[in-house]
């Protein structure tokens, strides 16, 4: 995974997450919404986390070469 890529999807996920944030505080979306976006958050901040302990082992493993 090169580290543009990484790069992006990370911060772009803070911003959806934040965005997401700010429409459900603000009520600016249905109340019934609610619940799908915050386990869409959820869901991607999960991928991230995950994203981040496997880029730290490859990275690990590689400089162990």
């Amino acid at each position: 995974m090169n580290k543009k890529f990484y790069d992006f999807f990370n911060y772009g996920s803070l911003i959806v997450v934040f965005i997401l944030l700010i429409l459900m505080l603000t009520e600016s979306v249905p109340r019934n919404w609610f619940v799908p976006f915050a386990s869409f958050a959820i869901v991607l901040l999960v991928i991230r986390i995950i994203l981040r302990i496997y880029i730290s082992i490859k990275n690990k493993n590689k400089v162990k070469e």
